[in-house]
């Protein structure tokens, strides 16, 4: 059996060029926010995109979305505290429905840049960000109409701007934004129809990961601790873009040792600087790329104070001319707290 794929009515291809203007608030989403929010964000984003081209089974069972790479710039309010912040991101763009009015969900990942940030010396108050260079994540809703060769559309969107706890303070910002925007298609081209197997590939896996990642901790200008995490998961593929794993975690934090001393009194040995964890997640699977988020619990933990439940978020990516080889980057946080980040490979049986 084979599986064709071929766009819905107009079989056309194209890139397009955008512009948003936004306008929105920053969320204090932490108690410690709310005395530097004083005013309403403002700014813009500018961007190109390309729709795929068909040639792979995942482009038709997330409806054919777009991807392209994104410029983006805001005022927070506060040019004292908050600043003004600048963003280039991948993204992609991923239909939701098929109604007269067109919604999709707009998912951005890259570099963000902030102008201000927390200084011992003049800007004790600018606790947001203890950082220029941050991680910038975009989440937007958005629905649109085509007018022509012309989309105009609108929504909310949230963008967030951190640098993962690898430089203290980090709370971060969340700007909510009101967005309205225009798409101009340009190059249309045409689509070939993919043709596809029917038979689902690997259903079971196991792997094996390494990942490396650095640390600060309170308070602010402390020393970096690099934290190492070896990994082992089996991994159930249950649809052509859905997966569900098992993973155990071991973790050599020496980030622990000074948190403890400060904490309660004593100093760890190497051994207690070990922590482990079990969890369950899932992979959403876009082809060679997979992103995935899990829960996990702590069996092994010396430090009590971050609570029994961790998380993390990853995106994981295969390469083709050593299939079994993986490379990753993750996140891993105490619920919406981030902990720290960290790049890896990943050995897939």
């Amino acid at each position: 059996m084979v599986f064709c794929f071929a766009k819905e009515g107009n079989s056309q291809w194209h890139e397009g060029l955008y512009a948003e203007a936004h306008g929105g608030m920053i969320v204090p989403h932490r108690p410690e926010l709310k005395g530097i929010v004083s005013g309403h964000s403002k700014g813009f984003a500018i961007g190109k995109e390309w729709d795929v081209d068909g040639s792979e089974r995942w482009h038709y069972h997330y409806h054919a979305p777009k991807f392209g790479f994104e410029f983006y710039a805001a005022d927070l309010g506060n040019r004292q505290q908050l600043g003004r912040q600048l963003a280039l991101s991948a993204f992609t763009r991923i239909p939701l429905g098929k109604v007269k009015f067109r919604d999709h969900l707009f998912i951005a990942v890259g570099a963000g840049y902030s102008d201000t940030k927390w200084n011992l010396i003049d800007n004790q108050k600018a606790i947001a960000l203890g950082s220029n260079f941050n991680v910038a994540i975009s989440v937007a809703y958005l629905v649109s109409k085509e007018i022509g060769k012309t989309n105009f559309y609108g929504g909310l969107r949230m963008t967030h701007l951190s640098n993962s706890a690898v430089v203290m303070p980090n709370l971060g910002t969340n700007n909510m934004l009101v967005v309205l925007g225009i798409n101009l298609d340009q190059d249309r081209k045409k689509m070939e129809p993919g043709v596809f197997t029917s038979n689902l590939p690997q259903r079971r896996e196991w792997r094996v990961q390494y990942a490396v990642g650095m640390k600060q901790i309170t308070p602010a200008l402390s020393p970096f601790y690099p934290i190492h995490t070896l990994s082992a998961s089996y991994t159930k593929r249950t649809t052509w873009n859905l997966a569900y794993f098992v993973r155990s975690d071991l973790f050599y934090n020496p980030s622990l040792r000074p948190i403890i001393e400060r904490n309660e009194g004593r100093r760890l040995t190497n051994s207690e600087l070990l922590q482990h964890g079990i969890g369950i997640g899932y992979a959403q699977i876009f082809g060679n790329t997979r992103a995935e988020l899990m829960m996990g619990v702590y069996t092994v933990n010396s430090n009590s104070a971050v609570g029994m439940f961790y998380h993390r978020l990853g995106l994981r990516h295969q390469l083709k001319k050593v299939p079994h080889l993986e490379l990753t980057v993750n996140l891993m946080t105490h619920w919406a707290k981030a902990h720290h980040p960290e790049v890896g490979m990943s050995w897939r049986f």
